[in-house]
């Protein structure tokens, strides 16, 4: 059996049980950073069984956003990096949010960026010989100073409704 004792990442989030605790709230372990390497604590260690990825995947630090319709970026994921005026038809759960690049971008309750809104944008960075790293880590919507409820329209750059 092979085990996971330590992360050498760019961007990551682990979670105890399979597909990303979609059916299970076991513990949620999530680190970012350019190589960064760190040690897991005894909760995780040995007990890793998906790992996900936030941002483009061909781009690093392309500006765009995640969204997870659990708390602590877990349950079923959506990436976006454009504008989405409605966005019931993909995903309007949202929970939890990573934003990734130097853009802000605003989040409305109603299509059409209508309704209460929020801007959110990356508030922490890393930089290292490979680029620079921006990320904006938003556990849950909820319970934050985020402000909103859900997530039905997306436009990058900050906007009032």
């Amino acid at each position: 059996m092979k085990t996971l004792l330590l992360l050498l990442l760019t961007g990551i989030v682990a979670t105890q049980a399979k597909d990303y605790n979609t059916y299970d709230s076991s513990y949620v372990h999530y680190s970012w950073g350019l190589d960064y390497q760190e040690t897991l604590n005894d909760g995780m260690q040995n007990r890793v069984s998906s790992l996900r990825y936030a941002g483009s995947q061909a781009t690093m630090n392309e500006d765009g956003f995640n969204l997870y319709e659990g708390v602590s970026y877990t349950k079923k994921e959506f990436y976006g990096n454009h504008d989405i005026p409605d966005m019931t038809k993909y995903h309007e759960k949202a929970v939890s949010i990573i934003i990734i690049g130097g853009s802000s971008w605003t989040f409305c309750e109603d299509v059409n960026y209508y309704g209460h809104c929020a801007c959110l944008r990356a508030d922490q960075y890393d930089s290292n010989h490979y680029g620079r790293l921006d990320v904006g880590l938003f556990p849950d919507i909820h319970a934050s100073q985020v402000g909103i409820y859900s997530v039905r329209s997306v436009r990058k750059g900050c906007h009032h409704a």
